[in-house]
């Protein structure tokens, strides 16, 4: 998760590699669901999305994930 909020602080470049791997992640046919599905949810917090639907991830990712976006939230 470190990566993914270094890219949301400002790095431009690395929030655009960032995009295109987890995008390739969940439209992958070979990946298991629930990582097309963690595709889906990084992709989508990428873009902004701090409320992504988690329903199709496992619960331990629901969790850590949780508190990422609460981190997120937070001023930094």
């Amino acid at each position: 998760m470190g990566f993914v909020e270094k890219a949301l602080r400002g790095d431009r470049p690395l929030l655009t590699q960032l995009f295109r791997e987890f995008q390739r992640l969940a439209h992958h046919p070979a990946a298991p669901p629930e990582e097309r599905a963690l595709g889906v949810v990084l992709s989508r917090i990428l873009m902004g999305d701090h409320q992504p639907d988690l329903s199709q991830l496992p619960p331990e990712m629901i969790e850590e994930l949780e508190a990422f976006l609460e981190r997120l939230r937070q001023p930094h």
